[in-house]
C-alpha cells in the first residue's frame, strides 16, 4: 500500500560533504611556512595552488622535488602537495604512496596524517581513518581536520555521542566552519532535536549563503516537521544553486508528495532517477507517487526494480505485496511480500492491510477479518483495513461489515472508488 508517510533520506549528503571537505581544506600553516621559506618560490607556490589544475600543480611539486638545495622538510611539504593534487584526482593509491613517503622524511607532518586517515575514509575503512585521526590529535589536539574527520568517522562507526564531541570540539576551534556547521546539524536531526539542528543549518547557511547542502538539510528538516513552503523554498534554493543535486530533487519530489500534487512529484523523482539511475530509495518514491496517481503498472515497475537493487526494503516490500493484490497478478509473490513485512514489522498497519488484501484475492475471508483487526489494533483510522475488514465481513455473512465500511467511506472517501474498480468492494 502507497505509504501516507514521505520517504526520508538522513545525512545522504554528508558524505560528499566531507569528500569536498577533504578535497579543498586549506593545510596546517607549518606545511605552508615551509613552502614560503623555500627558495624555488614560484614552483612551490604552483604546487600549493588548490585552486589551478591539478596536472600542472604535480608537474611543479615534481620539479620542486628534483630541485638541488631544497631542504628535506620543503620536499616533504612538496610530496605532500603532490598527494593532494592526486587524492583531489581520486587516484588514491597514489596519493597514499605520497603521504607516506612525506611522512617518512618528517613524521610529525600533521597535514599529511590527516590525509593518509582521509584517504581509508573515502575507501570506507572507518576504523584505520579514525586510527589516523587519532594519531594527528595526538601530535597537535586543536587540529581542526583531525578532529572533523574523527567526528565523520565516529559517524560513519555508529558512534555518534564520540561524533558530536569531535564536531564540537572541531568548532571550538572555528566556530563559523559551514560544513562542521552542517555536519553537527545533521547529528542533532538523527536525535530528532530538531531546534538545535535548525540553529545549526541557519548558521551555516548566513556563514557560507551558496552552500547547497545547506540549504538541502534545512528543507529536508522542514519537510520532517510538517512546514512545506519553507522546506520548498529551502529546496529550490539547492536545486538553483547546484541543479545536478539528486537528492535536492527527490527531497522536493517528497514536499510535493506531502502537498497531494503527485503529478510534480513524480517529475522531480524523474529529475532524480535522471542524475542518480536505479536508485532504489527514488524509484520507491516514485511508484509510491504513481500509486496515488492510480498507474499501477508503472508503479510495479518501480517497486520492483527498487525491489532487484534492495531487496530488503521492507517499505518497498509492504508496497509490492499491496500493489499485487490491487491488480490481482503474483500472488504466491504477493504472499512472500507480505510474510517478509509483517513477521520483521509487526508494529505497522500497512503490512496487515497488505497481507488482508492478498487473503482476500485468495478468498480467505477470516484470515482478511484476522489481518484487517491486527491493522485496526496498530492504528484505529486505517481505512483500508476497514474497508476490507467489512467487505470480508459482509461475504461470511457475519455483523459489523456495512459499519465497517462507512466508517471507512467518512474516514477516506477517495479509496473506495480504487477498490470498486479492482473488484474487491461493490457500490
Amino acid at each position: 500500500m502507497a505509504n501516507a508517510g514521505v520517504n526520508m533520506w538522513r545525512g545522504l549528503a554528508a558524505f560528499g560533504c566531507f569528500l569536498a571537505m577533504v578535497v579543498y581544506a586549506a593545510v596546517s600553516a607549518p606545511t605552508t611556512a615551509a613552502l614560503a621559506a623555500s627558495p624555488t618560490e614560484a614552483l612551490e607556490s604552483m604546487c600549493s595552488d588548490f585552486g589551478s589544475d591539478p596536472q600542472a600543480r604535480i608537474k611543479a611539486c615534481n620539479d620542486v622535488i628534483a630541485t638541488t638545495g631544497e631542504t628535506a622538510e620543503t620536499k616533504a611539504v612538496a610530496i605532500f602537495y603532490r598527494g593532494e593534487a592526486r587524492f583531489e584526482q581520486e587516484k588514491y593509491d597514489e596519493a597514499l604512496r605520497d603521504f607516506d613517503q612525506a611522512l617518512a622524511i618528517t613524521p610529525g607532518l600533521v597535514a599529511a596524517i590527516n590525509r593518509r586517515a582521509d584517504v581509508y575514509f573515502v575507501r570506507g575503512d572507518f576504523e584505520t581513518a579514525r586510527i589516523g585521526y587519532d594519531r594527528a590529535i595526538q601530535l597537535q589536539p586543536d587540529s581542526f581536520d583531525g578532529l572533523f574527520g574523527r567526528a565523520y568517522a565516529w559517524q560513519r562507526l555508529g558512534d555518534n555521542e564520540r561524533a558530536m564531541a569531535d564536531v564540537n570540539s572541531a568548532l571550538a576551534a572555528d566556530p563559523e566552519d559551514a560544513d562542521a556547521l552542517l555536519f553537527r546539524g545533521t547529528l542533532w536531526d538523527e536525535k530528532e532535536e530538531y531546534a538545535k539542528a535548525l540553529a545549526d543549518f541557519d548558521h551555516a547557511i548566513r556563514t557560507r549563503p551558496d552552500f547547497a547542502m545547506a540549504f538541502y538539510d534545512r528543507g529536508r528538516l522542514y519537510l520532517i516537521t510538517g512546514d512545506l513552503e519553507k522546506a520548498l523554498a529551502d529546496l529550490n534554493m539547492a536545486l538553483k544553486l547546484q541543479p545536478n543535486y539528486p537528492e535536492a530533487a527527490a527531497a522536493r519530489g517528497n514536499v510535493w508528495y506531502g502537498k497531494d500534487d503527485f503529478r510534480r512529484a513524480v517529475a522531480d523523482y524523474d529529475l532524480a532517477l535522471q542524475l542518480r539511475p536505479d536508485f532504489a530509495p527514488f524509484l520507491d518514491s516514485r511508484g509510491d507517487a504513481l500509486i496515488e496517481l492510480g498507474e499501477m503498472d508503472r508503479a510495479l515497475a518501480d517497486i520492483d526494480r527498487s525491489l532487484e537493487l534492495d531487496s530488503n526494503d521492507l517499505h518497498t516490500l509492504s508496497d509490492r505485496c499491496w500493489l499485487l493484490g490491487m491488480l490481482n497478478q503474483r500472488l504466491e509473490q504477493a504472499a512472500a511480500d507480505c510474510e517478509k513485512a509483517v513477521s520483521r514489522r509487526p508494529v505497522y498497519s500497512g503490512d496487515f492491510d497488505g497481507r488482508a488484501l492478498v487473503r482476500f484475492r485468495l478468498g480467505d475471508m477470516k484470515g482478511v477479518v484476522d489481518d484487517a483487526s491486527g491493522a485496526l489494533k496498530l492504528d484505529a483510522k486505517d481505512a483500508h483495513a476497514l474497508l476490507l475488514r467489512g467487505v470480508a465481513r459482509q461475504r461470511l455473512g457475519i455483523p459489523g461489515g456495512g459499519e465497517d465500511i462507512a466508517a471507512a467511506k467518512a474516514l477516506d472517501p477517495d479509496i473506495f472508488p480504487e477498490y470498486v474498480k479492482r473488484g474487491i468492494a461493490a457500490l
